[in-house]
């Protein structure tokens, strides 16, 4: 009771000075662990973008990717229809596999007497370096103003396939068929 007439708060009111320190203590331990609670969020949103990256460039590493290439077509023109004979298609297949591949294709102007393939669209289970489609149509070529006659050929083909793993991808390859040449175009595949 000697320290109740030197200091004006009483002890049963406003507690000791151990009540007083286990406060502040309380205090700076919340703070602390506010702070830390705090940076490991931090560090948790970085693991998620590090992992988001690994994830895009393990996809892009199984990533299957078709190249279309044509051997030499043999065509000849006569009264005016152009005449192909064995035009060869060969879909090249990158260093992964392909899986549930399905090849749908469209010929660009009316054709006619066309051989092989039959169908318009094609499935295969699995593929581990590709697949060919033989050509064979008849076309009438396109007269100008002019008086002559050129030929242009467009066919599309539209891929769809999954990687080992399941992700599901869609490809356009394009094949152009000119009197001087013949222009092959492979797209990147799409993620779908």
């Amino acid at each position: 009771m000697i320290y109740s007439n030197i200091f004006p708060f009483h002890a049963d009111t406003w507690g000791t000075v151990s009540d007083w320190a286990a406060v502040i203590v309380y205090g700076v331990t919340g703070y602390l662990i506010f702070r830390t609670l705090k940076s490991q969020l931090k560090v948790q949103e970085l693991q998620q973008k590090y992992t988001q990256i690994e994830t895009y460039n393990h996809i892009q590493n199984i990533q299957p990717i078709f190249n279309l290439e044509t051997s030499d077509i043999t065509s000849q023109v006569v009264d005016e229809t152009l005449y192909v004979k064995n035009l060869m298609c060969q879909f090249k297949l990158n260093n992964n596999i392909a899986k549930n591949v399905s090849c749908e294709f469209n010929i660009s102007v009316e054709v006619s007497n066309i051989k092989e393939p039959s169908k318009k669209y094609i499935e295969f289970i699995n593929s581990l370096e590709g697949f060919s489609l033989n050509f064979q149509f008849d076309t009438k070529g396109i007269v100008s103003f002019l008086g002559s006659i050129s030929y242009w050929i467009d066919i599309d083909f539209y891929l769809n396939y999954e990687d080992r793993e399941g992700n599901k991808y869609h490809q356009k390859c394009n094949l152009t068929i000119t009197q001087a040449r013949i222009y092959v175009k492979s797209e990147h595949p799409i993620s779908i």
